[in-house]
């Protein structure tokens, strides 16, 4: 296989991601993928299949989902041993500046978050900002500041890992555009150059090898078209590391798999989704055609091609008989129990992601005793806890250029989460059920709907209870919910 080359597993998973990426894009991005999400009826017509689509209520949990975890995490705070970073200039300066574009800490973990929630797994490749050759920058890593790029998925083409599970090479793509070519006719065209970046570890001698590779394409009409690689520059050598510069985060840390290939956190949300969605476009179509008689004759050559009040029906032959067939209810009820199943399964897989795990009924060593504790953290809470030993690996890489022989530096990062969980509709038809039975004071559920992000934070009880105390009836605006249905 080719450094130019994705494996099959990797296809594999890029299509999952691409799942998730379509339900995040929502009705605009499903358009463009209708046939995956929706099964064109043999007879239906293009266009009549277009008009089916464009008639389905779409519930979109994996934006849903993907709002609240994300907001969450985005709440959290970070910090980290300031003392031992100012000990450091040139990390201490990336805080401020982590990618060498005045992109700041708390905006770099934006970025993680957003992608880790989308593809499972996201790179971070370090590197020094310096505008001379990668061999003058080790020499002169303790003066040069450390940029940390966040590479997507998709960018990452290529690698291998060793039996140890430790990586041993990888290939990045990056297009290098071109400048842009003016012709007679005032036509401005946009060329850009596509480029492989490969990095192999040799840990005998703990050297890190540099290539550059440019891909040249050959098109030939009819035929596939035909790709060269030629390497740009020499070998760049960097010495005194025993691994390669890129760290990995993930939802799924210290699970038996290629780490490459974590699957998206939100994939089972994903094709839950599009199955709902699916059931939706059924019911809708049923519904639909519940409220017409089909019509159906006997003995009849040829019927009306078209049908409707004013339509007179006749035939010649005595033993014709025009009829109508119905549809039954219980498919109708069967697809509306179905679709309210869906939607129940699909909210408790968001609010799995705030469940803490079971405790072992009894703890006999160490060890049982760390996993019974792990075991006790909710999804977010262990990210959480990837994404600190994240932080604490990528500054302690780029501390390895200039001190690669040393040992490894704790910087302490912690990242404080502020999420009070989550409240599914049945359990805020629970708190307020509690409420009007008396079981629960007001002031008791509001506080619940403030602790588990219903209401905002800044929400005042107090203040609400004054508010109340002054409103007459007439105030208050009567809504009338014609459907009965939930708001969510």
């Amino acid at each position: 296989m080719k450094l130019n080359q994705k494996s099959a597993e990797k296809q594999s998973y890029e299509e999952n991601v691409a799942v998730v990426k379509c339900l995040l894009g929502g009705i605009s991005e499903i358009s463009k993928n209708k046939y995956s999400f929706l099964e064109k009826f043999q007879a239906e017509t293009p266009e009549s299949f277009e008009t089916r689509f464009n008639q389905v209520r779409f519930d979109n949990f994996v934006a849903k989902s993907f709002a609240k975890i994300s907001g969450d995490l985005l709440k959290a705070t970070v910090s980290w041993d300031k003392d031992l970073m100012k000990s450091y200039p040139n990390l201490e300066s990336s805080l401020i500046n982590m990618d060498g574009n005045g992109l700041s800490i708390e905006n770099f973990l934006s970025n993680l978050i957003q992608s880790t929630l989308i593809n499972g797994v996201t790179a971070c490749l370090v590197d020094f900002n310096q505008n001379t050759d990668l061999q003058n920058t080790q020499l002169n890593a303790n003066k040069a500041m450390p940029i940390f790029n966040l590479i997507d998925q998709s960018n990452i083409i290529n690698y291998s890992l060793n039996n140890m599970g430790e990586l041993s090479h990888f290939v990045i793509s990056s297009k290098n555009f071109l400048t842009p070519q003016v012709d007679a006719d005032f036509e401005i065209s946009t060329q850009c150059e596509q480029n492989y970046l490969m990095y192999i570890i040799d840990r005998d001698t703990k050297q890190i090898i540099v290539r550059k590779f440019r891909e040249d394409k050959e098109t030939v009409e009819g035929e596939e078209d035909k790709t060269e690689l030629t390497q740009i520059g020499e070998d760049i050598i960097l010495t005194g590391f025993n691994k390669l510069p890129i760290e990995l985060l993930s939802f799924n840390l210290g699970q038996e798999q290629d780490p490459f290939l974590l699957p998206p956190p939100l994939l089972a949300v994903a094709h839950g989704n599009r199955a709902l969605f699916q059931n939706q476009a059924y019911q809708t179509t049923i519904l639909k055609i519940s409220r017409f008689p089909i019509f159906a004759s006997t003995g009849v050559p040829e019927g009306p091609n078209k049908l409707d009040p004013f339509v007179w029906l006749s035939s010649e032959n005595e033993q014709a008989k025009f009829y109508s067939v119905e549809t039954k209810g219980a498919g109708i009820n069967a697809g509306k129990e179905d679709i309210e199943i869906a939607k129940q399964s699909l909210e408790t897989s968001i609010s799995d992601f705030y469940k803490s795990g079971q405790e072992m009924s009894e703890e006999k060593t160490a060890t049982e005793s760390k996993i019974n504790k792990d075991n006790d953290l909710s999804k977010l809470e262990k990210y959480v806890k990837n994404m600190e030993i994240f932080l604490n690996d990528i500054f302690n890489t780029a501390y390895a250029w200039n001190k690669p022989n040393l040992d490894r530096l704790d910087f302490k990062f912690k990242i404080n989460l502020n999420s009070q969980g989550f409240i599914s509709s049945e359990n805020k038809k629970i708190l307020i059920e509690l409420n009007k039975t008396g079981v629960l004071s007001r002031e008791s559920t509001l506080d619940q709907f403030v602790k588990q992000g219903v209401l905002d934070p800044a929400f005042d009880i107090d203040t609400e209870e004054e508010k109340l105390k002054t409103e007459t009836d007439a105030d208050l605006t009567t809504f009338n919910n014609p459907e009965d249905t939930p708001f969510e």
